[in-house]
């Protein structure tokens, strides 16, 4: 007779104990004794899970379902275990059968929703958490689920008055009103967004989801220094959380403090992240500094979950960011053969078509996918501006234009946006006039260790410090605002830098060159490049009256149309308009004509056309202006291994190209209200 029944009896008492090891050897002797049985594995996946032990438990729900194929119980372990170790797709198709046979409870319909839900597959989602619901109406994770399906579907006001519901008869429930904030930010209802988080934090007494909303509506917002302040708080609750560190070392990143959000990383790193969420998170942002770190994460990540697209997909955007084209292309598209198809997946694909001849059949993926009704408004708008940039390349001038134009559409940025800009700078042309600025104090700090490098976005700025990168004894900072933080250090700035005493210079101006040369000993030219400091160029000349100005120059038409072809993400929300950019730049235009007349620093500039037409001659110009001897290798800059975190990446690792150059001659026609505005003809 079979000592199988009793076996597992003892196990199951065992269980019901809370000796599960001892449960577990009575199920390994049964699995042992009776090798084509399945309830021994059956037992077995759930005892392993019971100890956490899910990669054991994955393994014996595997074994299960291949000795019981019809058992829904061996289903359900297995997509329990699945779901444990990241392995989403197969969760989801082990609920999937599970939900095909008799008896299978309402809770694996949820758990097949939910699943698909986190795999990205909405539509798939959307209806067994319908079916859930029409039982269960009201369930919190159902319906705050299918909430979200019908954001990322574009239905928000369906997604909104479904939370609103939810929110009026659980008015305390923290996340759901977090969630409904982050329906109405997606309806572009910042002030009621803002409003529910306020609540939120209220009714919570600032926990860690409101704190976390928080931070991404300041991010949002382009505040990313109180973004960092929010991360920080939030950190100090929750010290080991790794996505508290990733958000805490993003936000540093997106001020300007890369060696914080490095260090940071490194501290979520040492958190041991484990979800899908997290390590590509983590991915993403070593890419910046370490892609062979990037790449050990994605290796761990498609270990956890083989299936899983957002491994694939960051692993194409390593594979890209390290000119790997043909391999970002074969990494996007296994995502796209393997599972959901991804727009991240898709947008890596188009990136890379055009330098793996795949340029048309990009072109048509993009346009397929964009078209569904499944697609969020941010993920749409991605999606334009890749669509916009592929047809330029393959000159389809106007249906790339049309792209560009719903892309800009979909930021939906304020009106007007740009007139703040342009107060600004009206008010620095007023506190440095010529009647005043001799009487300005100044630093005597007259180092000449900083080199700035200014002009409007897409000028060559990034192309210029890529050449003086390449000098020996030239330190590249890349992108910092270390210059409008001791901007904001002064009380009414600009009209403060009227009373600012000497000391008080010379006390910032020490401590800014300190760190220069702490961070680069050996250098004698360190470069601070963000395109916007031509804003600030007249404290930049009272603190730093040793120091010099690159000024990229580029024909206007070509910058309006670059940054309209960009999506910048936060800040620049004059980029989003074309007469705003027109706008923007002929008052970025007086106000260098002013700095140029008025300050007593040094301004070289560098017009972009020139500098492709007849690099030497520039480049040799470049260095004897920075006071450096020449070296070969600023002509050999798109060698250079230095890592560049800015729209223009990919063009400083090619050598100088002149297809840039009267790129605007395929838009005259579109262009025609910046040529107005700037009072520009033909040619001129």
């Amino acid at each position: 007779m079979s000592n199988l029944p009793k076996l597992l009896a003892r196990g199951g008492a065992l269980v019901r104990q809370g000796d599960i090891a001892g449960a577990r050897a009575e199920f390994e002797r049964a699995a042992r004794d009776h090798t084509r049985n399945a309830e021994p594995w059956i037992s077995l996946a759930a005892v392993h899970g019971m100890q956490g032990n899910y990669a054991e438990a994955l393994r014996c729900a595997r074994k299960a379902v291949e000795l019981a194929p019809h058992s829904l119980q061996a289903w359900v372990n297995l997509g329990n275990a699945a779901q444990h170790t990241g392995e989403l797709t197969q969760a989801a198709e082990a609920f999937q059968r599970a939900r095909g046979l008799p008896g299978c409870p309402a809770d694996i319909v949820l758990q097949l929703g939910l699943t698909l839900a986190q795999l990205g597959r909405w539509m798939e989602a959307e209806k067994p958490l319908r079916e859930y619901l029409v039982h269960h109406p009201g369930h919190r994770e159902a319906t705050l689920r299918l909430a979200r399906i019908l954001t990322i579907k574009g239905e928000t006001a369906a997604a909104a008055a479904m939370t609103e519901e939810y929110c009026r008869r659980h008015s305390g429930d923290t996340r759901a009103l977090l969630q409904l904030g982050a329906i109405y930010l997606d309806q572009g209802r910042l002030q009621d967004a803002w409003r529910l988080c306020d609540q939120a934090m209220r009714e919570s007494a600032g926990a860690a989801e409101a704190l976390l909303f928080k931070g991404t509506l300041l991010t949002f917002e382009g505040r990313h220094a109180a973004a960092r302040e929010v991360y920080e708080q939030l950190a100090r609750l929750q010290p080991d959380n790794p996505q508290t560190l990733i958000m805490l070392s993003l936000a540093c990143y997106q001020s300007a403090d890369p060696d914080a959000g490095l260090a940071y990383a490194r501290t979520a790193l040492k958190a041991n992240p484990r979800t899908i969420d997290d390590l590509t998170s983590l991915g993403n942002i070593f890419m910046m500094t370490d892609p062979a770190e990037s790449r050990r994460l994605m290796e761990k990540a498609l270990t956890l979950a083989p299936d899983d697209p957002r491994a694939l997909v960051l692993r194409g955007q390593v594979l890209e960011f390290e000119g790997d084209k043909q391999g970002a292309w074969s990494s996007a598209f296994a995502a796209i053969e393997r599972g959901s198809v991804s727009t991240e997946a898709v947008v890596v694909a188009a990136n890379v078509a055009p330098s793996v001849g795949r340029t048309e059949e990009a072109i048509g993926l993009l346009e397929q996918v964009v078209a569904r009704a499944g697609i969020s408004a941010t993920n749409q708008r991605a999606l334009h501006f890749a669509l916009a940039n592929l047809c330029d390349k393959a000159k389809q001038y106007d249906r790339a234009f049309d792209h560009a134009v719903i892309a800009n559409r979909l930021k939906n940025v304020p009106q007007n946006i740009h007139h703040g800009h342009l107060a600004q700078i009206n008010s620095h042309m007023q506190v440095y006039a010529a009647t005043a600025i001799a009487s300005l104090p100044r630093s005597t700090v007259r180092s000449e260790l900083p080199v700035f490098i200014v002009g409007m976005p897409r000028s060559g700025t990034s192309l210029v410090e890529q050449i003086l990168s390449c000098h020996s004894k030239v330190h590249a900072r890349g992108e910092t605002t270390d210059i409008e933080k001791l901007a904001d250090q002064i009380p009414y700035y600009p009209d403060g830098v009227r009373n600012l005493a000497p000391e008080k210079l010379n006390v910032m101006a020490g401590a800014y060159v300190q760190r220069l040369h702490d961070m680069a000993p050996s250098a004698t030219r360190v470069t601070d490049k963000l395109p916007g400091n031509y804003m600030y160029l007249g404290i930049i000349s009272q603190l730093f009256p040793g120091a010099r100005v690159l000024h990229c120059k580029r024909d206007p038409r070509d910058i309006c149309l670059s940054n309209y072809f960009i999506d910048f993400g936060a800040g620049l929300g004059f980029t989003y308009d074309l007469e705003a950019l027109a706008y923007t730049y002929k008052a970025y235009q007086e106000l260098m004509e002013h700095w140029k007349a008025m300050l007593p620093i040094p301004i070289l500039d560098v017009q972009y056309e020139e500098l492709v037409e007849e690099p030497r001659s520039h480049v040799e110009a470049i260095l004897k202006f920075c006071g450096l001897e020449w070296e070969d290798a600023c002509l050999d800059f798109h060698q250079s291994k230095r890592q560049v975190m800015t729209a223009s990446y990919d063009q400083v690792r090619r050598p100088l190209y002149k297809s840039s150059k009267a790129r605007w001659k395929n838009y005259a026609r579109q262009l025609e209200p910046v040529s107005r505005i700037l009072g520009l003809k033909d040619d001129a």
